[in-house]
């Protein structure tokens, strides 16, 4: 099924996606990819072009696994930088640095059938061949962003550190009304009500 539409304007009739319409006339953003350097980038341009034009609102709906803890930063700073108000709103699962680009918002939703999952950073990297001092670099590097993360988690939810530090030692999952308990989000989306067919 395509995504374009076809759209009059002064310059005549132009095709438009989907995604152009939501994100030019709705400050609409979404954000469903693996987190690392390439995927963030052009996110965090569109919200820095929409923010110089406006400080109306911007909604960007996450579904993310997760993924690079630096770049899921840089995106977690420039939404708390911006003048304009964002809103988060987690979409099928906003897991692992997903969850923490959802904490960003300055107002926090989930739609009703989504997840939130947070847990401590994992180090990927291979070992063989390092020796100590190298391996406890590493091991102080993960510990710092461990504590970033737990931080940030804390702050926005109104835990305390010691407490996200324990509930983060394994995958936590949150339903919906779970992550409402708990502060990861503020406001459970409900559905639209329809009109009823005469």
């Amino acid at each position: 099924m395509s995504n374009n539409y076809i759209r009059q304007s002064a310059r005549g009739y132009e095709p438009l996606r989907a995604n152009d319409l939501l994100y030019s006339e709705q400050r609409t953003l979404f954000f469903t990819d693996q987190v690392n350097t390439d995927t963030i980038k052009g996110v965090v341009q569109e919200l820095m072009f929409l923010d110089s034009e406006s400080s109306e609102p911007i909604t960007l709906y996450v579904g993310s696994p997760g993924g690079d803890v630096t770049a899921g930063l840089m995106l977690y700073d420039t939404i708390r930088s911006m003048r304009s108000k964002v809103v988060t709103i987690a979409s099928g699962i906003a897991a692992s640095m997903g969850a923490i680009i959802l904490l960003a918002g300055d107002e926090r939703k989930i739609l009703p059938n989504s997840k939130v999952m947070i847990h401590d950073p994992a180090y990927f990297g291979n070992i063989s061949g390092k020796k100590p001092h190298q391996l406890r670099s590493q091991l102080e590097d993960l510990i710092e962003v461990q504590k970033t993360l737990c931080s940030i988690i804390a702050e926005r939810t109104g835990h305390t550190v010691g407490e996200i530090e324990e509930i983060t030692r394994e995958d936590s999952y949150y339903s919906a009304q779970e992550a409402l308990d708990f502060g990861l989000v503020q406001e459970i989306l409900a559905y639209a009500e329809k009109d009823s067919a005469e």
